[in-house]
């Protein structure tokens, strides 16, 4: 069965998602990137998987990946019609090129 995207509140999350959860919690996010790049390699249109691979991705430092993951989960929320998380990962966004696109074209801060 692919995985959806969104959670169901009727039901526990998948171990992928419970796991990366608790990574976040404790600050360890190469196990969450880990985690949802596997997560990725099944259903490569997960959008919260992007969504939160963005966010891992910026805690470590790795810009390009963190905007490209949240560019695709832009993409895919605006697909499922959902604004609210649409809206989000373009807030994200906009603060990783903020962050991230000094370092990236060699200016400094």
């Amino acid at each position: 069965m692919p995985l959806k995207s969104g959670c169901d509140p009727s039901r526990q999350p998948c171990g992928f998602c419970g796991r990366t959860a608790v990574y976040f919690s404790l600050d360890r996010n190469e196990d969450s990137v880990k985690t949802l790049e596997t997560i990725l390699t099944v259903e490569v249109n997960h959008a919260d998987a992007h969504f939160a691979l963005g966010a891992a991705y910026d805690k470590i430092g790795q810009g390009e990946k963190a905007m490209g993951h949240t560019r695709s989960a832009e993409n895919l929320f605006t697909k499922e019609n959902n604004s609210f998380m649409m809206a989000q990962a373009a807030k994200n966004l906009s603060h990783f090129m903020r962050k991230f696109r000094p370092l990236v074209n060699g200016d400094s801060e």
